[in-house]
């Protein structure tokens, strides 16, 4: 039977809906760049950039990227890139915006024939100034959310078949919601947080809610935990009153999943990370912690490296910790395949190599 898809507008969400099991393909981290956005005109490097991410484009990333779209087929309605799609700290305004649209095009051509979309990462609209104060060259970050609105989300909106979107937006697929959530809205986060609770409450009959972020909502990283979605209690507290919600993150470079129950309901988190200069290393996975207790453990042992751990802490012991398991970064850089069945189930295949088999299977759902 051939598939059925039908795109529908209903209150300005676009509506997707498909027969039948489906699948998309996640990425992470993937930080494009190129030495040339570092270039100011007059030929000068005029930001600290890393050469080791342009290396990686030169060399491991797009191979990382064909194997992911070897994995493609009509069951896959989209791509889902999780934030950071660039490197950022580009040399001027404009080169931040080539950086942009540049790094749209480029993943677009490993997939051509499937929607490409994308969540806000703070590389995504951070851009870097040399100044020299009192003789002494410093570096200071310069905030472009505007070039972001301007040159990024036009293509997405593309993507979507709408004339434009804002930075938070939503569509229905097959009778799940999936929800684009921008971390760094301005003015304030609670722009992004009425922006939730609307479409929360517009879609009360969702199948699966996927909560789409690039900043984690529950602390799962051993080298930056207290860094969470601004205004995680809350959003959390928002979130809990749901069944079946999937956060999908990305920002630590530490894959990671759990499942946390709040009140009557469990929230569950997939993190995933795409550097390619990680991947297909032929290494073994290694877990670093698969309980809270061990999570804690090696905190306490990085203390030095990850200072301020309280408040993430609190966090995770107002909840239960049903499931934890937290990766070692090297061994699980890759990409991951949702499967969505009829029944609602999904799994999560994470793919760290050339090999054509999935590292490991998390059951989501």
């Amino acid at each position: 039977m051939k598939r059925i898809i039908l795109f529908l507008a209903v209150s300005g969400a676009s509506c997707l809906l498909i027969a039948g099991d489906y699948q998309v393909m996640l990425l992470g981290d993937v930080h494009f760049d190129a030495k040339k956005y570092h270039t100011a005109p007059d030929g000068r490097i005029m930001t600290k950039y890393s050469a080791a991410y342009v290396d990686m484009w030169d060399k491991q990333s797009p191979e990382l990227l064909r194997t992911s779209a070897e994995k493609l087929n009509e069951k896959f309605p989209f791509v889902i890139q999780l934030g950071d799609i660039v490197q950022g700290i580009a040399a001027t305004q404009d080169l931040l915006n080539r950086m942009l649209v540049d790094s749209f095009l480029t993943l677009k051509k490993f997939y051509p024939d499937h929607k490409l979309l994308s969540v806000k990462g703070n590389h995504d609209v951070r851009r870097y100034m040399l100044t020299c104060v009192d003789g002494v060259m410093q570096q200071s970050a310069l905030w472009e959310h505007q070039i972001y609105n301007d040159a990024f989300l036009p293509l997405i909106a593309k993507e979507l078949g709408r004339k434009s979107i804002n930075s938070d937006f939503s569509f229905s697929y097959n009778h799940d919601l999936y929800i684009f959530y921008d971390d760094f809205a301005e003015p304030q986060p609670q722009t992004s947080i009425n922006f939730l609770k609307k479409t929360l409450a517009a879609n009360p009959d969702a199948r699966n809610i996927f909560f789409i972020t690039h900043i984690p909502l529950l602390p799962c990283s051993t080298n930056k935990p207290g860094w969470l979605l601004p205004s995680y209690p809350e959003v959390t507290k928002i979130l809990a009153q749901r069944k079946n919600v999937i956060i999908l993150a990305g920002n630590t470079h530490q894959p990671s999943f759990m499942k946390v129950r709040v009140g009557d309901n469990t929230l569950t988190q997939l993190v995933v990370s795409s550097l390619g200069y990680l991947w297909n290393h032929g290494k073994k996975i290694e877990i670093l912690a698969d309980s809270k207790e061990q999570f804690y453990s090696a905190l306490a042992r990085r203390k030095k490296q990850t200072p301020n751990t309280s408040g993430a802490k609190k966090h995770l012991d107002s909840m239960k910790v049903e499931e934890i398991v937290i990766y070692s970064i090297d061994s699980m850089q890759g990409f991951a395949v949702l499967k969505i069945r009829d029944n609602g189930s999904v799994d999560a295949e994470m793919y760290n190599d050339t090999s054509g088999k999935p590292a490991t299977i998390i059951k989501l759902r």
